[in-house]
């Protein structure tokens, strides 16, 4: 019986852990950009990421952070900032904050089991007194 529960608590975390989303985290020399994937249930026909915008030092995102849900991506596009493949990323919020995040084409850094992709960038954004201009960031996509 032992046997049987751990099988089937083991089966439970592996299935649980594949339905993940990957998630993605740029980091500056002041400012970090993390994107949360919400939960909506399962087989959810909508899916919702939220962005969020703190300074390095800011340990429980109570301040000096923001949040963005309206996000629009782009593939060069106008602002073609690192030639062909580079990504646009950019998101506003209700409080008239923004920001806009150009990064280089994704390269695979994953052992074949784990998804991991890496890639440079900058950040311009501002929201209160978060405000920032062409930041250096690097990205990882776990």
């Amino acid at each position: 019986m032992k046997s049987l529960v751990l099988t089937m608590s083991l089966l439970t975390a592996s299935v649980a852990m594949a339905d993940q989303s990957a998630t993605m985290t740029c980091t500056g020399k002041k400012v970090v950009l993390a994107v949360k994937s919400l939960y909506l249930g399962e087989n959810a026909k909508s899916k919702q990421e939220l962005y969020v915008l703190k300074l390095m030092d800011n340990d429980n995102e109570t301040k000096n952070t923001a949040y963005f849900l309206n996000i629009e991506q782009d593939i060069g596009g106008a602002r073609n900032c690192f030639g062909a493949g580079s990504l646009i990323f950019s998101g506003s919020n209700e409080a008239k904050g923004d920001f806009e995040l150009c990064i280089q084409a994704w390269e695979e850094k994953g052992d074949g089991t784990v998804v991991r992709q890496t890639s440079s960038g900058v950040i311009s954004y501002k929201h209160g007194p978060l405000k920032g201009k062409d930041e250096p960031v690097s990205c990882v996509l776990e």
